[in-house]
Order: structure tokens, then C-alpha cells, then sequence
């Protein structure tokens, strides 16, 4: 990120603006910023932090315009500052921003607009950055990213197989990977589907993704092998963990059964996904099921989210019922 380049440089901006929907990154950048423009000796002095919900922009203002003591420049962090009001008051200060001050607002949740004066003047003086939430797609991507930075590597299976289990939460995810690096014997950085198939727990025999493949290849006896194991483990194996990977599964072939262009190169563009990834799941499962049968499916699983929150399902049907009936309509 040529932004954190910056900072490492000690190239610093007058302000920091740092928004949007994704506080991984948020924080990430305050801490650097914090950490590179401040000694751990100055920051008594000369770091002034704040949260939006306790202070006014005044004081944050007026703290950025004093002048740093036994040091090169004063750091002024607002955090939480969309519970701020009146941040256009920004724009003033920024006419006469003060030179030695480094003055940072950390604002996840909702951008502000640019169209305003104040966001005008902070990325005209300044930076305004905005951090977006990652798609699906992109989180074995920032895996390997993250894991690179730690001198690590991992298998590309292994870093789809976290990334379904884990979602979008860029903390959490970090902190997976950081128990993994630390789980690894010695001399190791190389992580395998073994390796987060033990620390996420899902199954030490058998996971949710093996499932999804007895399920692809419509292997009846398998299925219901690995169905048995998770009614046998209703705490590790919880219908709520299921449901979401099997939903997000069964709608990635749907929306692979309307691509223009079912080659294995097609399916990749239509996708957004890796080759192997298509290889190993895609075009398998296209094979046994029609668009009507997935939209079925779909349907079905929904339906059997519903039962298990107690919503129409007036026989109180088990999760254990509940999948069962769920695996053999998908089946047949």
C-alpha cells in the first residue's frame, strides 16, 4: 500500500481521514501513523486521543493547533469519530493547518460525502481514505497477502477453505491466521488444509467442504456418512454453521448454470474464481444438477434455516432431522 509506504517514510499528511465499512484497516493505519510519527517516550506528551461520543471537534481542534513538547510534532487520534458532530469544522482548521501536527479521525461504519467542503479540503491537504469491505473472492488473496508478510506461505485450498469458515471480519481473520502461525512446529511456515481444519474445529475427520463434495459428486453413501458424524457432534458440527456454507455453495452454481460460457476459462471470468477451484467444484456438480434443481435447493435451504429458528416447523423437528431431510432432497 503506497499510503503505509508513506508513513514508513515519515512523509507525514497535515490530517488522516480514515473511513468506511472495513475497521481492520482502519485501525491498522491509525497504529502505523501512531507508531511512526511518535518515539514511545514522546507519546506522554505529545499523543492526544479522543472518542468521538466524549469530546467536541473544538477540543480536538484546539488540540491540534497547540505545539508539541520535547518533540518533532504532536499526534491528535479521534477515534470512533462518526459519533462526532460538526465535523465540517475540519475545513476551517485546514486553512491554517498547524505544521507540526499530525491529527487523525478514525471513522468506520459510513463514509462521509465527498462532495462536502470539509472532505474536499482533507484530501486536498491531506489524505481521505476510504476502506472498503473485501469481497469473497478477494480474502484468499489478502490471506496469502497477510501470510506473506509473516514470511508464511499456504496451500490455495487451505486459504478458500478459511476464508469460507470465516467470512468477511478482516480482525477475525487475522487472528485465525496468527493462531496458526503460532500452532505451526517449529522451523514451519507453510499452512495446509490439515492445519486449519484442526484450528477451525469443523471436523477431525470430516469437514463441511467434504460434504459439499460427496454432495457435488451425488455420493449417496458418503453424504450420509458425514451426516451421521455431525449428528454425532451436534456442538461441533452446529446446523448454523452448515446452512451458510451449504447456501453459499449451491448459489455459486446457480449463478454458474447462467454463465454464457461454461468452459473452465469462462466459469473462472463468470466467477470471479481460480481454475482449480472451478475444476474441483464447478463444473463436477453442473454435471448432476440442472438450474431448476439448484433453484430448488436454494429454496429448500432456506426453508430448513426457518425450521431450525422454530419458524414454521410446528413439529419441533431436530437439527439432526432437519439436515437429513435437507441432504436427501438435494440428493434426489
Amino acid at each position: 500500500m503506497a499510503l503505509a509506504q508513506k508513513i514508513r517514510a515519515k512523509t507525514f499528511a497535515p490530517i488522516y481521514f480514515l473511513m468506511g465499512e472495513e475497521p481492520f484497516y482502519i485501525d491498522r493505519l491509525s497504529n502505523l501513523i501512531v507508531n511512526e510519527a511518535l518515539d514511545p517516550a514522546e507519546r506522554d506528551f505529545n499523543l492526544h486521543t479522543y472518542f468521538g461520543a466524549e469530546t467536541s471537534i473544538d477540543e480536538v481542534l484546539t488540540a491540534a493547533r497547540g505545539f508539541p513538547f520535547g518533540g518533532q510534532r504532536v499526534v491528535v487520534l479521534v477515534r470512533e469519530a462518526q459519533q462526532m458532530k460538526r465535523l465540517e469544522q475540519i475545513e476551517v482548521y485546514l486553512r491554517h493547518p498547524s505544521p507540526t501536527t499530525v491529527l487523525i479521525f478514525c471513522h468506520p461504519g459510513k463514509s462521509i460525502d465527498r462532495r462536502t467542503k470539509y472532505a474536499a479540503a482533507i484530501d486536498k491537504q491531506g489524505v481521505l481514505f476510504e476502506a472498503k469491505k473485501l469481497y469473497d473472492s478477494q480474502l484468499p488473496a489478502f490471506i496469502t497477502a497477510y501470510l506473506r508478510d509473516q514470511q508464511a506461505t499456504i496451500a490455495p485450498d487451505a486459504a478458500t477453505m478459511l476464508a469460507d469458515c470465516v467470512g468477511a471480519n478482516l480482525s477475525r481473520m487475522t487472528g485465525e491466521l496468527d493462531k496458526l502461525l503460532i500452532a505451526l512446529p517449529e522451523g514451519q511456515r507453510h499452512i495446509t488444509m490439515d492445519h486449519v481444519r484442526r484450528q477451525v474445529g469443523l471436523s477431525r475427520e470430516f469437514t463441511i467442504f467434504e460434504l459439499l463434495d460427496a454432495l457435488d459428486a451425488k455420493n449417496v453413501a458418503k453424504t450420509m456418512q458425514i451426516a451421521r458424524l455431525f449428528a454425532a457432534n451436534p456442538k461441533e458440527y452446529n446446523l448454523q454453521k452448515i446452512l451458510p456454507l451449504l447456501f453459499k455453495h449451491f448459489a455459486q452454481l446457480m449463478i454458474a448454470s447462467c454463465a454464457p460460457d461454461k468452459s473452465e476459462r469462462g466459469l473462472c471470468d463468470h466467477l470471479e474464481m481460480r481454475d482449480w477451484q472451478v475444476r474441483r467444484s464447478i463444473m463436477p456438480a453442473l454435471k448432476n444438477y440442472s438450474a431448476g434443481k439448484l433453484m430448488q435447493i436454494i429454496t429448500a435451504i432456506r426453508r430448513t434455516d426457518a425450521r431450525s429458528k422454530g419458524i414454521d416447523d410446528t413439529g419441533n423437528t431436530s437439527q439432526e432431522d432437519l439436515l437429513r431431510e435437507l441432504l436427501h432432497f438435494i440428493l434426489h
